[in-house]
């Protein structure tokens, strides 16, 4: 049976919030939540990295699977939609509530992704761009013609695709380490 509490904005206020269960404001259903999901997916075949416990990776239908898990945030990166969907379908017969295929993301948790065929480029620069611009370090003038890192604008990142490399590095380029006495 759902718990019941009482707020207390004033001093006649009778609203009630109905919590789901005792564990919904538990301090320990963070832990709860992450034995949960880890169960799940272990059971699915994925293993968690030993560097970082919320990625896991494994294989599903005949794929490599990569499986990032953020508290209730989840992205799954696989070779084909339908192993991603099989995924979600899995993790939501196992749960109470259905978790929502988002399709091809372009941000998770604050981070850009720019996906192509050839790879797939994770940036901060919206995040990084918004806190300069929130802290009054934002600079209007003159753009430097080649920043660091590399524009991720798409029509920048094709043409940069699409580019010959150099065939050979001319001689005054090239530096060796005692140009910088070392």
């Amino acid at each position: 049976m759902p718990l019941q509490r009482h707020c207390h904005h004033t001093r006649h206020c009778t609203c009630t919030l109905t919590m789901p269960s005792r564990n919904w404001w538990d301090p320990k259903s963070p832990r709860l939540w992450e034995k949960h999901i880890d169960r799940i997916l272990r059971k699915m075949g994925f293993k968690p990295a030993r560097h970082e416990p919320c990625l896991y990776s494994g294989t599903v239908d005949g794929d490599q699977v990569f499986f990032l898990r953020h508290v209730d945030n989840f992205a799954v990166a696989a070779p084909r939609t339908s192993t991603c969907d099989a995924i979600i379908q899995y993790i939501n017969s196992k749960m109470s509530m259905d978790v929502k295929g988002l399709g091809i993301i372009s941000r998770f948790n604050g981070l850009d992704i720019h996906q192509t065929k050839h790879y797939v480029k994770i940036t901060c620069a919206r995040y990084i761009t918004k806190m300069l611009q929130e802290h009054g370090w934002h600079h209007e003038g003159p753009k430097p013609i080649m920043s660091l890192p590399l524009p991720s604008e798409a029509d920048f990142v094709k043409a940069l695709e699409n580019s010959a490399p150099p065939k050979t590095i001319p001689e005054a380029e090239v530096r060796s380490s005692e140009d910088y006495g070392v």
